[in-house]
Parts: structure tokens; C-alpha cells; sequence
């Protein structure tokens, strides 16, 4: 015969006080309470499951009522009638919400953000300025988009489709073009970590769904009168300060624009009459030494005294701390009546590279000296991979010669 269990009441259970040892007080079906050494009540439900015993919790005293609790015995035993083991489905909750919350985690936005912190521990090659660019796009033009919120592996083809679209739309192809290879890379870093099975994105080409790159040369200007009347021009500039000093100083070192921006007064030993930008300023990830000429000494020690102790030459007239933007370079060109279609700060560059080589016979460089002054690498592989050479002296003859034919033309 069976034996019988009296069912519990609440004044028995709350009468119930902690011993040296855990105990239990039963009320029958498998329901009991269980009494820690610490006073704790915890209902627990001991059950067999395919010829196995086991237990379940069902909470604490007084939380869960001794009524609430013989409503919640009634409820698994009907489960296990019906063949549902109460712990295993508990467990499997508990993993399924573990899985949701880890989705809920790893959005788009979230995992671009890894991503990105991965590829800048990994890779030190990329420099401060070039890594800021590819975030700020997917800032800009990614985390604006609903697309950023949703889990990664619930992206799919139509929300990458639709980032892209909206830059074509506003004709930025080129800005498109490099955030759809930048998301690319964030969804393949993304299945290499197994937070989604394939990359939605690597099948997407950026000729259907951009169009064919169309290579755009800068405009420059290579008529003598006009080039007299663009120095004059900088010359007489009567905004601000700091843009007038870096547009005087662009023609005469045939730098890229973001390196007189970011130009540095360490960089820049007057004694020596040298400029150092590091690898990590350059595109190619050679270090580039330029010679000061007459012209550019005059122009840079003029601008000491405006910029001061502070970091940049060129600094920004809104924040000192900054540096002036290519934005406002080219605005500066705009001031002075010049249009985009006529010259853009990055045109220096061509200016000085097609009358250099127009003028070798004159000047007596051959064109390695000229493209080694500009900061390219040698097109010639195997020459490029053996010799090292930066032509620097030569480069100090060349850039003395530029430096006379600019200040030819102007007088």
C-alpha cells in the first residue's frame, strides 16, 4: 500500500525554521520544500522521466505560494503524461533565449564595430586617417539605415541593395563602390566567426548595381599666364589666413592635399630644410621626404607666427587643435572665382608633373626623380622591389629648379 504524505499548510511552512542541514517538508505528487541552512525555501518537484528520476525547480517560498505551486505540479504532470520531459524543455528555453539575446547582440551596427576594431589590431599598415575614412562611411551611410539595428544573420540581399541604392540615387558612385566592398568585408568577417552561414553580399557586382568606375582625371591648368594669375591670385587671398598660407604653398611641394592639411610642425625641420611625412600619413606606406625651397622657407615662417605652439601648420580658423579642411581649401579656390571643372586642390599635383615633364631636357631629371618627388611608387615591379631609392638629392635640385620656374612665371 502506498504510503500517504499529509499536505502541507502555510502556517506549517512558515513555521519551518533552518537547521544545521539542508531538509524537506513534503505535500505529496512529488511536490516538497526544500529548507537551506540559510533559511531559503525552495519548491522543487521530484518526478520520473523515461525510468529516471528527477527534479525541477519551481521557486521560492514565499514568492511562489503553496498554492501556486501544487497548480504548477498538476501543470508539468500533465507534460510528462504527454511524454514532455519539464527539464529538458526548460533547458532548451533557456539556450533558445541565450541564442535570441546573442542575436540581439550582434546587429549589423555591432558587428561592424568588431569588425572594425579587428582590422585595426590586425593590420598595421592602414594608417590613423585611412581607417577613419572607411568608418566614418559606414557611420554615415550604414547605421543611418534601418538595416543597422536587425540581427546579421537576418540581413539580407534586398538591405544591402538598398544602402547602395540610396548613394546611386544621389549620384556618390564612388562613395557607393567602396561602402558596398567595406560591407563585404564586415559580412565575411561576420561568417568567419560563425555569426552567419554564408556572406549575402559577396555576390553583388558593383558594375550591375553602380555601374562601370569612370576614371576622372583632376583638371589642371598649364597655360604660364593662367598659372601667373592663379599665384598672384594666392597672394592677394584675403580670407583666412591659414587657407591663404597652404593654397601658396601647394604649387611649390606638389603634395596631396591631405598631407598639407595634416602637415605637422614636427614634421618639418627648417635647419635641415626637410619636411618628413611618416608612412602612415602616405597612400603608398613609404616614408616621403620633401626639400624646403627659398619660397616654401618664407611661406612656412610666416605661418609659424600665426599658427603658434599649436600642432598643425595649416590649422583650422574655428579650432586650432584641427586642421584645416580639404573642403575649405577648395572653397578658398571657389573665393577666388575659380570653378571645380577649372582646378581642385588635388590639381597641384598634375600641374607639376606635366611641366616637369615637359621640361626634362631643361631641368635634366629623368621621370623616376619626378614620380619619386609626387610620392609614387615605381611601376616597374621588379625595379620597384630592388631599388630604394628616393632621388632625394636629385629631388633638391628638382624642387630648387620648380621653385624658379613658379616664381618665373609670377614675376
Amino acid at each position: 500500500m502506498a504510503r500517504q504524505t499529509t499536505p502541507l499548510t502555510d502556517k506549517e511552512i512558515k513555521a519551518a525554521k533552518p537547521k544545521e542541514k539542508v531538509y524537506r517538508l513534503f505535500d505529496g505528487g512529488g511536490l516538497h520544500l526544500e529548507i537551506s541552512p540559510k533559511g531559503q525555501k525552495w519548491w522543487r518537484l521530484k518526478y520520473r522521466f523515461n525510468k529516471k528520476e528527477k527534479r525541477i525547480s519551481l521557486g521560492t517560498y514565499p514568492h511562489i505560494s503553496l498554492q501556486a505551486a501544487r497548480s504548477q505540479r498538476e501543470s508539468l504532470k500533465g507534460q510528462i503524461a504527454q511524454g514532455i520531459d519539464p527539464s529538458q524543455q526548460r533547458k532548451e528555453k533557456k539556450e533558445a533565449e541565450k541564442i535570441q539575446k546573442l542575436k540581439s547582440e550582434k546587429t549589423l551596427k555591432n558587428v561592424s564595430e568588431e569588425y572594425f576594431k579587428h582590422i585595426n589590431s590586425l593590420n598595421r599598415k592602414l594608417s590613423e586617417k585611412y581607417s577613419e575614412r572607411l568608418y566614418n562611411r559606414i557611420v554615415n551611410y550604414v547605421y543611418t539605415d534601418e538595416a543597422s539595428g536587425k540581427p546579421i544573420d537576418e540581413i539580407k540581399r534586398k538591405d544591402i541593395l538598398r544602402i547602395i541604392k540610396k548613394l546611386v540615387d544621389a549620384n556618390n558612385y564612388e562613395v557607393a563602390r567602396r561602402v558596398l566592398i567595406s560591407l563585404k568585408n564586415i559580412l565575411e568577417y561576420a561568417a568567419d566567426q560563425e555569426y552567419v552561414e554564408v556572406n549575402v553580399a559577396a555576390g553583388i557586382k558593383p558594375s550591375k548595381v553602380i555601374g562601370e568606375r569612370i576614371h576622372r582625371h583632376h583638371p589642371i591648368i598649364t597655360d604660364t599666364k593662367e598659372i601667373k594669375g592663379l599665384l598672384q591670385a594666392f597672394d592677394e587671398y584675403s580670407g583666412d589666413f591659414a587657407v591663404k598660407q597652404a593654397l601658396r604653398t601647394m604649387p611649390f611641394i606638389a603634395l596631396r592635399p591631405a598631407n598639407i592639411r595634416f602637415m605637422e610642425w614636427s614634421e618639418i625641420d627648417m635647419e635641415g630644410k626637410v619636411i618628413t611625412i611618416s608612412a602612415d600619413k602616405m597612400k603608398t606606406d613609404t616614408e616621403l621626404r620633401i626639400p624646403i625651397t627659398p619660397t616654401v622657407e618664407k611661406i612656412l615662417k610666416e605661418t609659424k607666427v600665426y599658427s603658434g605652439d599649436g600642432r598643425y601648420v595649416f590649422p583650422s580658423r574655428i579650432h586650432k587643435d584641427r586642421a584645416v579642411s580639404e573642403n575649405t581649401l577648395n572653397l578658398g579656390l571657389r573665393r577666388l572665382g575659380y570653378s571645380r571643372d577649372q582646378i581642385v586642390s588635388h590639381s597641384f599635383r598634375g600641374i607639376f608633373s606635366t611641366i616637369a615633364h615637359k621640361n626634362m631636357k631643361e631641368h635634366g631629371f629623368e621621370s623616376l626623380v619626378i614620380e619619386a618627388q609626387l610620392g609614387h611608387k615605381d611601376t616597374n615591379a621588379v625595379r620597384e622591389a630592388y631599388n630604394h631609392n628616393d632621388y632625394f638629392d636629385e629631388r633638391i635640385e628638382l624642387m630648387q629648379w620648380w621653385d624658379n620656374w613658379l616664381n618665373g612665371v609670377r614675376k
